[in-house]
């Protein structure tokens, strides 16, 4: 795995894309800071200087391009390994690319490619930010938050790239055992959401996630 670091950037996924072609598999790019970082829907992603742990991972092994379906939930779930390691519990994942705990976020996973070419792994995780805007505090979480404690953020992220490592290698050889630990924690298990439903949306109760990852 090659790594890359930055004090600041505008945004690693962006930098991956700009220079995925020089780019070996697996790189791994991660910012103190960065200053246009975006999630779904290009929404702005909220994070203090050197308090929260960034990066994206460059995928251009093309049976996980592949597998794409399959990946953001993965992830999340190496989300919920760290987390339980560090002793954090009431851990659930939000279909299909969010981690909570107690109810509020405290990790959102971004997933962006370029057909056929690349597909791209952010991750935000937030770890020692205390404070967040009015928008969002009662809906967000953090690491020292709930622990009361801050945490190394150079540690936990080597702690992660290896599961996430592990977590690649499994699902590139059809390995699905993170459905298990998925539809053990679901989020939105036996609540109502809005689906799109033949074109129109519509109020349906959530059961389960599906074997194609839906």
């Amino acid at each position: 795995m090659k790594k890359i670091h930055f004090k600041t950037i505008n945004s690693t996924n962006t930098y991956i894309k700009e220079n995925y072609k020089d780019l070996p598999n697996f790189t791994c790019v991660s910012s103190a800071h960065q200053s246009q970082g975006h999630g779904r829907y290009n929404r702005n992603w909220e994070s203090n200087n050197n308090e929260n742990l960034m990066f994206s991972i460059l995928i251009k092994n093309k049976k996980l391009i592949e597998k794409f379906p399959s990946i953001s939930l993965a992830i999340a779930t190496c989300i919920l390994k760290l987390l339980t390691s560090y002793k954090i519990k009431n851990i659930s994942i939000k279909w299909p690319n969010d981690v909570y705990v107690n109810d509020k976020k405290i990790c959102g996973i971004l997933l962006e490619g370029i057909a056929n070419e690349c597909l791209i792994i952010g991750v935000g995780l937030n770890v020692n930010q205390t404070n967040f805007s009015k928008e969002i505090e009662d809906k967000t979480t953090s690491m020292i938050n709930i622990k009361n404690k801050k945490t190394s953020i150079f540690l936990l992220k080597n702690k992660l790239y290896k599961l996430i490592l592990k977590e690649l290698n499994k699902i590139e050889f059809d390995d699905k055992s993170y459905l298990e630990i998925v539809r053990n924690n679901n989020y939105l298990k036996d609540k109502e959401v809005f689906a799109s439903i033949n074109n129109k949306q519509e109020l349906v109760k959530v059961i389960d996630v599906n074997e194609d990852n839906s």
